[in-house]
């Protein structure tokens, strides 16, 4: 590429500004993988998170619908709920999140976790006075008045520390992240591009990562008298042997 002048215009600082963009955003990055394992292990965060998208539709024309499907999902979920484990995920996650080396943790954790000092103590306290972690209470008032589910979003202690830890993602991390990612995904297209004129004599193949895979054929057996290795396939009406 170096040889030529046109190429070399085109694409010569191509790699130099992929590597700015990944230094960019690894800080970023960083911070949003600790962010989504907390907040999408811990039970309790779920059941607040749910609770606060159905507050977001209840002045809409699909909130009745939306209040069906709510009930039914929450239902379900609750029944597989346990408190024990869950506190035990709160008190792990808790402390990857705020032990984690980025400067975007809600001030709110901090100050909760100085009440206690310690990740089990603190999530005992929590989900004994948090309503979102009493699961019968939950259900009741979703079949009964969701409204007051609605106006705990902004006193419970739960829901309180949850959503500090999604706000303070949604609006300082997640703005740049997307800013970043949006020009590296634009510069590994012109890197594509970029390959493609220089090395015009390669086949390049797409990414298959992410996509729909279709396979049709015939399932049989496989031997390998190598190995000494004999699987035959099961179906319903046969045996196999290894």
């Amino acid at each position: 590429m170096n040889n030529n002048p046109a190429l070399k215009a085109s694409y010569g600082d191509v790699l130099n500004r992929l590597n700015e963009g990944y230094k960019k955003i690894k800080n970023f990055a960083l911070t949003r993988d600790y962010y989504l394992e907390t907040t999408s292990k811990i039970e309790l965060f779920t059941v607040v998170q749910r609770i606060r998208a159905l507050n977001s539709k209840k002045d809409k024309p699909e909130y009745a619908e939306a209040l069906i499907a709510e009930i039914k999902w929450m239902d379900n979920f609750l029944k597989e709920m346990s408190l024990t484990v869950d506190k035990d995920l709160f008190a792990a996650m808790m402390q990857l999140y705020l032990e984690q080396p980025s400067e975007y943790i809600a001030p709110r954790a901090k100050e909760e976790f100085a009440k206690f000092k310690n990740y089990k103590a603190w999530a005992d306290d929590l989900y004994s006075k948090s309503i979102f972690a009493n699961q019968q209470k939950v259900k009741e008032l979703l079949n009964t008045d969701p409204r007051k589910l609605f106006e705990a979003l902004d006193t419970d202690l739960g829901a309180q520390l949850v959503l500090a830890i999604s706000n303070l993602y949604d609006n300082e991390v997640a703005p740049q992240l997307n800013k970043i990612q949006t020009s590296i995904n634009q510069l590994q297209r012109l890197y594509m591009k970029a390959q493609m004129e220089v090395f015009t004599g390669k086949t390049f193949y797409p990414d298959a990562n992410s996509t729909l895979r279709v396979a049709f054929g015939n399932v049989n057996g496989y031997s390998s008298y190598r190995e000494k290795i004999r699987v035959l396939y099961l179906s319903g009406r046969g045996n196999g042997e290894v």
